[in-house]
């Protein structure tokens, strides 16, 4: 079983779960007797572009894992018009003859720094009762996807490319809307906007120029453009247990680390130099959260 990531580059136009497909499709080119489980690692939307990690076998366990981590994003906002998906896919609903100039902007996004709540846009991947909440939005139905906690570490604004269009550099907590974020700057400076352009630059430890295009990716090449499963948790140390422990750990019995005295701390735990478990070590002692075997 092949276990790991393989990041992609996504292009714009084409869904994640598309990309998610083609991978599906070169690894049974690669075996065929196989039967491989792949995901992805964040959806980017049709339109945007960038950094999008394909977990491969039990790598996919590991999903709640990296969204502890950040990503990084440039985008391009137009201010004075705002589409009903906050991006260029979308219709217009809103003008505005407002356009603020790069002293104002540069003012008003210092406030977005820090934690704060978001409204996802209505055309998003987010479940309402099962139903994702961009299925309800083209349907015409009402519905109310409330806030949520983001965090934005930076915020940069890089040039202005036209009248109504600017560039921006943003560091985010993982699931935090950037075209929500340009409807709230634009609302902020008593205008609209939509986004232009989005593309990921990183998500987490992985990068665009550690990225491959799906075109390049083949059956032939797969292997070494495949990363190990720690690359997936590298805020977690890694610690190694003996045969013996890790049948214990197996059995559900109490395992107890000698020399580690933290509190429900999370660890990569490996036997024989191989990764085989996320486990919460708290007070010495060490319980399964997550088999990697």
């Amino acid at each position: 079983m092949l276990n790991g990531i393989i990041v992609l580059d996504k292009s714009e136009g084409v869904s994640s779960a598309f990309l998610v497909g083609r991978v599906k499709h070169i690894l049974k080119e690669y075996n065929s007797t196989e039967n491989f489980k792949v995901g992805h690692f964040g959806t980017l939307d049709p339109f945007a572009s960038g950094v999008l990690p394909i977990a491969l076998g039990r790598a996919t366990r590991l999903f709640k894992y990296h969204l502890a981590n950040t990503k990084q994003y440039y985008a391009r906002f137009y201010f004075g018009k705002e589409t009903n998906t906050l991006d260029t896919e979308g219709i217009i609903i809103k003008e505005s003859p407002i356009i603020p100039n790069i002293t104002e902007i540069q003012k008003a996004i210092k406030s977005f720094i820090g934690n704060s709540s978001q409204k996802p846009p209505l055309f998003s991947a987010n479940s309402i009762n099962g139903v994702r909440a961009y299925k309800l939005a083209r349907a015409g139905i009402d519905f109310d996807l409330g806030e949520k906690e983001i965090k934005i570490l930076s915020f940069d604004l890089i040039k202005q490319v036209s009248n109504n269009e600017f560039d921006f550099r943003i560091v985010c907590s993982s699931g935090t809307y950037i075209r929500s974020i340009c409807r709230d700057l634009a609302a902020m400076l008593g205008s609209v906007g939509h986004i232009n352009m989005l593309r990921r630059e990183s998500s987490g430890i992985f990068k665009l120029e550690n990225a491959i295009k799906i075109i390049e990716l083949n059956s032939n090449n797969i292997l070494s453009y495949l990363n190990p499963l720690e690359l997936c948790v590298p805020q977690f140390d890694s610690i190694d247990i003996d045969s013996a422990s890790l049948k214990d750990l197996m059995d559900g019995k109490k395992v107890i680390f000698m020399g580690q005295n933290q509190l429900n701390t999370k660890k990569i735990v490996k036997n024989n130099n191989k990764i085989v478990a996320i486990c919460t070590l708290d007070n010495g002692i060490l319980s399964p959260d997550t088999w990697l075997i």
